[in-house]
């Protein structure tokens, strides 16, 4: 039994077989009419894809435009992210998220986004 995706030719077995489990649950009438084995095969193998898919198949970030223009501004005012974090008053790790993509800019920091670099309040409420 397969335990790790190594190769392009585990995974498409491996996908092969997850679409195998998906396609008896569909004949069963939904996943939850699988046997218990199968519901747990299905798991597994949807771990082992995942991991292979973000390894090899990332999904890409999309940089909003706003995140871009935080970037803009902190480029023209030549500031480090531990500046404009301690200028917006958030520690550098939201500001990491903020910058990421994995934290969305709040009303709160929106408006310090405006008062300390100049962003224009429109185009910051219209890109959150």
């Amino acid at each position: 039994m397969l335990t790790k995706i190594i190769t392009e030719d585990d995974y498409k077995a491996t996908d092969n077989a997850l679409q195998a489990i998906i396609k008896k649950g569909a004949s069963l009438g939904g996943m939850d009419f699988l046997p218990d084995s199968d519901k747990m095969e299905f798991t597994r193998l949807g771990y082992m894809i995942k991991e292979w898919e973000d390894i090899y198949y990332p999904t890409p970030i999309i940089v909003s435009p706003l995140v871009k223009k935080i970037e803009e501004r902190m480029s023209a005012l030549n500031l480090k992210q531990r500046d404009t974090a301690k200028l917006l008053g958030i520690s550098e790790g939201r500001m990491s998220e903020l910058l990421s993509g994995k934290r969305r800019v709040s009303i709160r920091i929106a408006k310090r986004l405006r008062d300390s670099l100049n962003i224009n309040s429109d185009f910051i409420l219209d890109n959150l």
